[in-house]
């Protein structure tokens, strides 16, 4: 589901046009997956 911005958020999307970060992955999401992808490559 999705989340509403901050006021923060707001106000650098009206300055710069967009906003960043925006997390996508969890640090064990990205962990889990980068493991699997070098267990590919050996």
């Amino acid at each position: 589901m999705g989340k509403r911005l901050s006021d923060v958020q707001l106000q650098q999307y009206a300055q710069d046009g967009y906003v960043h970060p925006i997390p996508v992955l969890t640090a064990d999401e990205v962990s889990a997956g980068r493991a699997e992808i070098e267990a590919f490559e050996v």
